[in-house]
């Protein structure tokens, strides 16, 4: 077998298993057991100020939980997984306000990315792995999570 062709072969299944964001993690997003999106409080809430009566997620107040269909899953785990809706190179000084959480779970790991729209589009993103967790990033400004998420929520 020709050696470029073995390259060629390689940087294909590479580029599968890996994202510029989410790197190797991303498996957990493409196979995911559960997905989940909520409506969600601006800003986190410290934890000693929160309702026990209410639902966190990171820290962030849940205003309610949004349905998802089979069909809404499948898209916000495509336009999650797409590497065009990431600028990976953070130029944004402007605050976060968040209005969407969303959780992907494949057995005990998990990503959440909380997303702050325009006009100031950035993600958030925790995970049960430490290297990903805490994870800023910024949204392309062609991005097109936002608007999906804009129609899902409604």
């Amino acid at each position: 077998m020709n050696f470029s062709v073995l390259i060629l072969i390689f940087s294909f299944f590479s580029f599968e298993i890996t994202h510029p964001v989410f790197k190797e993690k991303i498996q957990i997003i493409r196979k995911n057991q559960s997905v989940e999106l909520f409506a969600i409080d601006d800003f986190p809430t410290k934890k000693t100020e929160q309702d026990t009566t209410a639902n966190y997620i990171e820290d962030y107040k849940i205003l309610r939980e949004i349905t998802l269909d089979k069909d809404a899953k499948i898209k916000l785990r495509d336009e999650v997984s797409e590497s065009k809706n990431y600028n990976i190179i953070n130029q944004k000084s402007c605050p976060q306000i968040a209005k969407y959480a969303l959780r992907f779970r494949k057995k005990d790991e998990y990503i959440i990315i909380v997303i702050s729209p325009d006009p100031c589009s950035k993600s958030l993103i925790f995970s049960s792995d430490k290297n990903l967790n805490a994870t800023n990033v910024e949204l392309s400004s062609t991005n097109t999570l936002e608007p999906l998420l804009k129609e899902l929520a409604k």
